[in-house]
């Protein structure tokens, strides 16, 4: 218990200290607004109107997202854009509805996309074009807003290996941090047909093209081919490819599942059906992997001879690492791990995972974080009650920077008023806990919010590191409407919200005549902040 004493000359104070995390009273302005409905598009040609794409976030604060916009000279043609903000600076237009191709070939047609953006301020999307020459309606670029938009790949295009055109949408890539793309897409006119009409492929800052793998290559060690490619890709910073698939044709008789990793020189297995794990059991197969850029894959993993799997993380030079399996204990004690999905991985080694928790024939969902040297952390999950106390998780979408931090989307049972109070907006700090970044329900801008959505990363299972919400400067960026009408794009900072968890007066007193008021707080590294003072204080 601590005793503070503030000397004063007027009794006209109000004294707040922070007993609820959802009411957070802060040094600074924790959340900056982006763009908001009304808002003029940088070129002055209209102005926002009701519709932004959920926001993604780069390494250096700048967000990027999709927007409807409205008063247009086009009209319906020229009413959807991808545009970059930070708070500070003006916004900046990076593509446009009715904005030429790069190749002259057609305009880009509606780009309510999904932006994607890397620290450089570089955004990438796969955008469809119409009033091209031929059927060549899709594309994938990107651009930093000031030099020439750089075409990455085209439909119709020639593959780089001279092997049949590239065929479909363009939208399972992933782009890097340095400006790398690597995309998965399906090809036409191929020598092969169904057999090599698959591939993963890499481009650089230049839009120069690397093919990494092709359905019907033969696998790194010579055992087996690959089967049609259908899982998405991811790259790092480097230019390092990690992908999952499958085999056939192998020394054993059966297909195997596979992950790797590829420089666009070398191709390094890092695990394979029948590889020894650590803690027993062989891998027979993955539910989800994901790249950091050190490199290191983190996958959870279908183990041999445990149902409930486990999450693991290996480069293909180390030993593999165990992060968690099937049996072992939750952290808070309160039922045993026994299942294990979305991971994701920062470059120290960190996974943070979903996991289903279960005792007495009962099970809950988890957000779990570990590395395999300490132990494991547990972040939050089901039936756990909110900060405030009104009502109980029930689920996540979660991402994850290079401090551990973890932010993550929730829905909540049990609340006072559903469903205008059952979806929030979370970051986790292991020396504070749990913080609110925004809840439907909560006073915002005038009015009060009536929904959030968070770019988690996570992609049907798939993480996309470069579009999510959460970076390494501890911001979150996030969609917000509120009940005025109004809508918008805003980043919420952690550096800007001093916050300390649970803390409550235990006594109180004030003495005029000494001019002094004393509190007693607990717990003893507790702040008390003041919201108002008359001016004779």
């Amino acid at each position: 218990m601590r005793v503070c004493f503030i000397r004063f000359f007027s009794l006209f104070a109000t004294i707040v200290v922070i007993s609820d995390l959802s009411k957070i009273l802060t040094l600074g302005q924790p959340t900056t607004v982006i763009a908001l409905i009304g808002d003029a598009a940088p070129d002055g040609n209209g102005s926002f109107g009701r519709g932004f794409g959920n926001p993604s976030l780069s390494g250096c604060g700048q967000v990027a997202f999709a927007a409807r916009l409205t008063g247009t000279s086009g009209r319906s043609n020229d009413d959807t854009g991808v545009f970059r903000g930070d708070g500070v600076h003006p916004l900046t237009q990076i593509f446009r509805e009715d904005e030429l191709a790069p190749d002259g070939n057609g305009d880009f047609d509606d780009l309510f996309v999904d932006p994607y953006i890397n620290p450089a301020g570089q955004v990438a999307i796969a955008g469809p074009l119409h009033f091209t020459t031929g059927p060549s309606n899709y594309g994938l670029f990107f651009s930093d807003g000031s030099k020439p938009i750089v075409q990455i790949a085209r439909e119709l295009q020639a593959s780089p290996d001279g092997n049949g055109q590239f065929f479909g949408s363009f939208r399972a890539f992933s782009f890097g941090s340095t400006g790398y793309i690597a995309f998965r897409t399906i090809l036409t006119n191929t020598v092969g047909g169904d057999a090599d009409n698959s591939g993963i492929f890499r481009s650089d800052n230049s839009g120069a093209l690397t093919t990494i793998v092709r359905g019907g290559d033969s696998a790194p060690d010579g055992n087996g081919v690959f089967r049609p490619i259908i899982e998405d890709p991811q790259v790092n910073a480097s230019g390092l490819v990690a992908y999952s698939a499958e085999l056939e044709g192998t020394s054993s008789g059966f297909n195997d599942s596979v992950i790797i990793v590829d420089d666009g020189v070398t191709s390094t297995i890092i695990v394979r059906n029948g590889d020894s794990l650590p803690g027993g059991g062989n891998y027979v197969g993955n539910t989800c992997f994901a790249l950091s850029d050190s490199g290191e894959v983190a996958f959870a993993a279908l183990i041999s001879n445990l149902a409930a799997g486990g999450v693991f993380r290996a480069n293909g030079d180390s030993p593999v690492v165990e992060i968690s399996r099937g049996g072992l204990a939750s952290p808070d004690g309160n039922g045993i791990i026994e299942g294990h999905s979305k991971v994701a991985i920062n470059s120290k080694g960190f996974v943070v995972f979903e996991a289903s928790i279960c005792q007495d024939g009962s099970c809950e969902k988890a957000i779990l974080l570990g590395d395999g040297v300490r132990p494991l952390e547990l972040i939050v999950r089901t039936g756990q009650p909110t900060l405030n106390g009104n009502g109980v998780f029930s689920g996540f979408n979660t991402a994850l920077n290079d401090k551990g931090q973890v932010a993550f989307i929730a829905m909540m049972e049990g609340t006072a008023s559903p469903p205008n109070d059952n979806i929030g907006i979370y970051f986790y700090d292991k020396n504070v806990g749990l913080l609110k970044v925004a809840r439907k329900g909560d006073f915002f801008l005038g009015s009060t919010i009536t929904n959030v959505y968070f770019s988690s990363g996570f992609d049907f299972f798939q993480p996309k590191i470069e579009s999510n919400g959460l970076n390494n400067l501890e911001q979150v960026a996030f969609r917000f409407k509120l009940a005025n009408g109004d809508e918008g794009i805003a980043i919420w900072s952690f550096s800007n919200s001093p916050v300390v968890p649970n803390i409550s007066i235990t006594s109180f007193s004030s003495n005029s005549e000494a001019n002094t008021i004393a509190w007693n707080v607990s717990p003893l590294d507790s702040v008390v902040y003041f919201s108002h003072f008359s001016r004779r204080s």
